[in-house]
């Protein structure tokens, strides 16, 4: 009986502060003043590490297939994809080409 009583005054208290803290002021003032557009974010390659083994997406298309599909104009990408093309100035320029158009 000890250990549900002891169970429930734990899970009462940190029920307790954690409304306690929900409805602080402090906590309203910050989501109140943020704004979604204040975030931005990026698509690492590796999210689509499938597709891109598959060859269903080029390397090179990576960045219009970001911002096409899911809306998203920043995009990280990770060597593995090209990394026989990694010193090949003239491909990694087309590559910042295609991803600045």
């Amino acid at each position: 009986m000890k250990t549900n009583r002891r169970n429930f005054i734990k899970q009462s208290g940190l029920l307790t502060g954690s409304l306690a803290v929900a409805s602080s002021p402090l906590l309203n003032a910050c989501t109140n003043t943020m704004n979604t557009s204040d975030f931005k974010i990026s698509l690492a390659q590796w999210s689509l590490h499938k597709a891109l083994f598959a060859g269903e997406i080029d390397n090179l298309d990576f960045a219009k297939v970001t911002k096409n599909e899911f809306g998203i104009s920043a995009v990280e990408y990770v060597s593995q994809f090209f990394k026989d093309k990694a010193k090949d100035k003239a491909y990694i320029n087309q590559m910042k080409q295609v991803a600045a158009d």
